[in-house]
């Protein structure tokens, strides 16, 4: 319109692997078959008429939404041209070098029984025993176990012990690994063990870099096709790699016929029984692990050893007559490149000249969708054609895209387009849109099935009906979330009333874009107006609209079906948390100071790391409702409704603390909101709690006694003999035990029973709940008070994790390290879980969080200032000293039946 020859190009890529995904799961729940069920030429059918139907819904919106594309040049990544100029570049780029076939460990995707992306895992941390669904298994699969055991040495001196959480994989070993300088083993080096299902030598090899000798046994098995450490040793040492999976994950051939055909998980319960039926196995205990999850098909992803082409396929494998083996692919430098068959026959006549081929057949291995997309750029406008579209376009000017595809698609344009036009950047401006995501924070996608149609939106469609295509699309059911009634106020645009009235209407329409000055190739505008997204954001929400969210760790139940994972909750109680566990935390940094100023009386017992606990069990109950502990309560006092005054009060001794000054670090009391804290013989609070179940039962209320301890206490006879009581009278008693996987004396190893806490009442129900997840605590109390009224009592076990022991500056040696407090506070901090809830669900912004905490940290900082100012109690009221008036009696002897008289 300016007079300028411009073009705006409209293509579309075919999303090779995401469309894939879609169908499949289309099929699964219309037909309850998968692509292999029936064939690839039908699932070929179904992926193009879906294909054809969604990039038409596409064109669609683009023209509704006004926009000027050439739709004359519309281009298709499949289509004839742009599929002749992937076999150009792939041809090209091979005779290069540039392309290769080869084996590498890959992540493989067992249900879709194909390789996935680094960027398409998502890493789930496990918390010891986890049950898990995996796609194509009837039950639950178990997680976070360690199995122990031995592997028998070939001359008989001994055994070797190791231990794996993929026991299944030991079918794949082919060697172990120990320290060289670990003493315990310098008598092995050089020596073999043998295996116990097949009889294999498996060498005992050195390596200093994968053997860390203080975890463990010090012995690392070694299974090469299986794990990327072990295959990078196996290289190392020239180790064989064997592969025990089928591309479907059942055990093939090579893990042996006790085992083949077994589904990779159904071998993992096997293989631990042959070796308890061999006498091998050593033990089986909780782990913390991480496992990867597909995030399309939710499986969980198997490394495994694969021949692959990595940028090297228009490619066929030559089958010789000479050929021991005839199978497609067995002997790699059977491969020849070219752009059609007849091409590839002529290679294959000159590369194996003299000998007779028998077959040639082409790769059914695809290219990546972003290999025939990254050509976009040139294949759009005729390459390798020289077109006089492409001396008039190439190179292009801006690229609109949004920021998840930078280095999927954007990084991928740059390269290709450099290396097949000799050096031209493909563009120099990149414009980022911003992304919309649902209630979860997640992108709408194909693969989730969560998009809006923005047709439905321009036309007026209502919430109902919206939410009503979306349950019947969305692909994860479990994963849709609605609030339950309508918001109480209107949703604030995307810019806030003050900026958009200083923004002329086209700066409000401009694209977010990355100014990647760093870059020579993609250089910054300096016309578009740039958008950013924590200037424009929402004031902090105080909105009580029910939101539900998913806990991030299934609950385990014993004897009891477990509560929902989805959490009804609101932005405001989100937000609360956030605050109420903000001061808990800088209220135990402030006592730790104070303790090392020697201004705390008795002990500093410090909470930090387990405020989820007190924030949640406040959220789900009433004050009402008893919680009596033995220690470390300062938390749970604030959670009650005390002052930080009353409680730093209390710690220094003061009169206006809790107890009047009475009770010292340890003993915190607020007997109007039903807490008795303190109690400091470890576990005397149980059968005190059993008592006020009791008193609360035969008062006829409908209320519950909370009584916590820790794993240090899950083994005194008298919370047995209380759980019996309570058990036996039906009494409203929940015991809560928060496993901090320490136990001071009681560590796993060393406990009496199982460290299964919640199994620990036998006949009693129990939960095992993520401690740290604010709302999964405030779920399981929820579920266990009405349980507890209805049913009598019954156990949670809080999997929690508390970052010092009596004070911040006592963490020595007897409790954490630093290292391992450092990276539990990366992963699971109870603070940093709901912060991004509340910068997810755009509830808050960053700044006005820190704002909070600043607020926080002043209120806690004049508490402090406060307490100080309270006086000492004077010592009569702390005690009376009976040798002072008049005289005392005091009773000594083996029988204490001495007396001595003390006159004053």
């Amino acid at each position: 319109m300016s007079g300028y020859n411009a073009l705006w190009l409209p293509g579309f890529d075919h999303a090779g692997i995401a469309t894939q995904d879609v169908v499949e799961k289309d099929f699964m729940r219309e037909k309850g078959k998968t692509s292999h069920d029936i064939g690839l030429e039908e699932f070929l059918k179904k992926a193009w008429k879906w294909t054809h139907k969604y990039s038409g819904t596409i064109k669609t919106h683009l023209r509704r939404l006004g926009s000027s594309l050439d739709w004359t040049r519309e281009c298709f990544t499949m289509d004839e041209e742009r599929s002749k100029a992937v076999v150009e570049a792939f041809v090209r780029l091979h005779k290069e070098g540039v392309i290769y076939r080869g084996d590498q460990l890959v992540n493989w995707d067992c249900f879709s029984r194909t390789a996935r992306s680094d960027e398409e895992i998502d890493y789930v941390e496990i918390r010891g025993r986890t049950l898990r669904s995996v796609p194509g298994y009837e039950k639950p699969v178990e997680f976070g176990l360690m199995t122990s055991f031995a592997y028998p040495l070939e001359d008989g001196s001994g055994e070797v012990v190791v231990a794996t959480t993929r026991v299944e994989t030991i079918l794949g070993d082919t060697a172990i690994a120990v320290h060289p300088d670990d003493a315990r083993y310098k008598h092995l080096h050089g020596k073999f063990a043998v295996h116990p299902f097949n009889g294999r030598k498996l060498p005992i090899v050195c390596d200093a870099d994968l053997v860390d000798p203080e975890l463990g046994t010090g012995c690392v098995k070694i299974t090469p096709a299986h794990e990327q450490k072990d295959y990078e040793l196996g290289k190392l040492h020239h180790l064989e790699a064997i592969n025990i999976f089928t591309n479907d994950g059942k055990i093939n051939k090579n893990g042996g016929s006790e085992f083949a055909g077994m589904q990779r998980y159904a071998a993992r319960e096997a293989v631990v029984e042959a070796l308890h039926n061999k006498g091998l196995l050593r033990g089986v205990e909780d782990k913390d692990m991480r496992i990867g999850i597909c995030s399309r098909s939710r499986d969980v992803v198997e490394p495994m050893l694969k021949p692959q082409w990595y940028v090297r396929i228009p490619a066929w494998y030559a089958t010789l007559e000479e050929d021991q083996l005839k199978k497609f692919g067995t002997y790699s430098d059977h491969w020849v490149v070219a752009r059609n068959e007849e091409e590839a026959r002529e290679e294959a006549a000159v590369k194996f000249s003299g000998k007779k081929l028998l077959d040639l057949s082409q790769d059914p291995d695809v290219l990546d969708t972003w290999f025939s997309s990254g050509l976009f750029p040139l294949s759009a406008l005729g390459w390798p054609d020289q077109t006089e579209e492409l001396k008039a376009f190439y190179p292009g000017s801006v690229l609109e895209t949004g920021l998840d595809i930078l280095f999927f698609w954007v990084a991928r344009m740059v390269m290709l387009s450099m290396k097949l036009s000799d050096g031209e950047v493909p563009f120099s401006e990149v414009y980022l849109h911003p992304m919309v995501r649902d209630a979860h924070g997640r992108k709408m996608s194909k693969s989730l099935g969560n998009g809006i149609d923005p047709l439905e939106v321009i036309n007026g469609e209502s919430l109902a009906g919206l939410q009503t295509r979306l349950k019947k699309e969305e692909r994860f059911p479990s994963c849709i979330t609605f609030p339950h009634s309508k918001p109480k106020k209107k949703q604030v645009p995307i810019f806030d009333k003050e900026e958009k009235d200083s923004k002329t209407k086209s700066e409000e329409m401009a694209l977010s874009r990355l100014s990647l000055r760093s870059n020579p190739f993609l250089k910054p505008s300096t016309t578009a107006a740039a958008f950013s997204p924590s200037s424009t954001r929402r004031h902090v929400s105080t909105d009580t609209t029910p939101i539900t969210i998913k806990t991030a760790v299934p609950f385990e139940s014993h004897l009891c079906d477990a509560p929902s994972r989805s959490v009804e909750t609101s932005s405001s109680e989100i937000l609360s948390f956030f605050r109420d566990m903000a001061r808990m935390r800088r209220m135990e940094i402030a006592a730790d100071s104070l303790y090392k100023a020697k201004m705390i009386r008795g002990f500093c017992h410090l909470y930090d790391g387990q405020e989820a606990l007190a924030v949640g069990m406040e959220a789900a109950i009433t004050k009402k409702d008893a919680i009596i502990t033995s220690y470390r309560d300062h938390c749970t006092f604030l959670g009650r409704g005390g002052e930080l005054v009353d409680a730093f009060s209390e710690l220094m001794g003061r009169k206006r603390g809790c107890s009047n000054g009475k009770g010292g670090s340890m003993h915190f009391y607020k007997k109007d909101a039903c807490f008795y804290g303190g109690h400091g013989i470890v576990g005397a609070q149980i059968p005190l709690g059993c008592g006020l179940a009791f008193a609360q039962k035969y008062s006829k209320e409908e209320f519950v006694t909370f009584t916590l301890y820790g794993d240090g206490a899950a083994n005194q006879g008298q919370l047995f003999e209380a759980l019996n009581i309570a058990a036996l009278w039906d009494l409203p008693a929940i015991l809560v035990c928060e496993n901090n996987h320490y136990g001071m004396g009681t560590a796993t190893w060393r406990s009496a029973k199982s460290p299964a806490y919640f199994k620990r009442g036998d006949y009693v129900p129990g939960l095992k709940v993520d401690g740290m997840d604010a709302l999964a605590v405030k779920q399981a109390c929820k579920f266990a008070k009405e349980h507890a009224l209805k049913n009598g009592p019954i156990v949670l076990e809080m999997d929690t994790y508390r970052y010092h022991g009596h004070s911040m500056s006592d963490p020595g040696s007897t409790y954490r390290t630093r290292d391992e407090v450092s990276g539990v506070r990366q992963v699971r901090d109870p603070i940093e879980r709901v912060r991004k809830l509340l910068l997810s669900h755009d509830i808050a912004t960053e700044k006005e969080l820190k704002d909070m905490e600043k607020e926080v940290r002043k209120e806690v900082d004049d508490a402090v200032a406060q307490a100080k100012e309270s006086p000492v109690p004077e010592p009569s009221e702390l005690f009376t000293n009976m040798y002072v008036k008049d005289c005392g009696v005091e009773s000594f002897g083996a029988d204490r039946k001495e007396l001595k008289v003390t006159l004053t």
